[in-house]
């Protein structure tokens, strides 16, 4: 997997193959279908992930969730939540990170294995520090 968990580094290995027509049966169509059969496969578990993120990842201090597949951004209202959420999963036992760009974004960048019970798990993480912030914010 990528170090920014992107889905197009997870196949990429496979790419130069397809593009040479060379396997090491020597059959360039059945190599170029399998990396392509691969990568739809991957994407498409990929995609499942960002689902099940979006689902999981509802909060009153997360007005939406930007980004595609596994390299998401949960934007808040201000930088100063966005820090205090981060902080609070690093509490918690849980690596997210700022965006350079962005203040209000909160990145979440998991390795493309990650699970669907790994998942729940980081969210549910991630809702603690939100309920966390939002009680101290009143």
């Amino acid at each position: 997997s990528s170090s920014h968990g992107g889905p197009i580094n997870y196949g990429a290995a496979f790419l130069p193959t397809a593009h040479q027509g060379t396997t090491v049966g020597r059959n360039g169509k059945l190599g170029q279908n399998a990396s392509f059969r691969f990568l739809e496969s991957k994407s498409s578990k990929t995609l499942q992930k960002e689902k099940l993120f979006r689902k999981l990842l509802e909060h009153p201090l997360i007005k939406e969730v930007r980004g595609r597949g596994l390299m998401l951004a949960a934007m808040v209202e201000t930088p100063e939540i966005a820090t205090e959420v981060i902080l609070a999963c690093k509490e918690l036992g849980l690596v997210l990170f700022w965006l350079l760009f962005e203040g209000r974004a909160i990145r979440i960048t998991p390795p493309l294995t990650i699970s669907n019970d790994e998942i729940a798990e980081g969210c549910k993480l991630i809702q603690i520090a939100l309920n966390r912030v939002k009680s101290s914010q009143n």
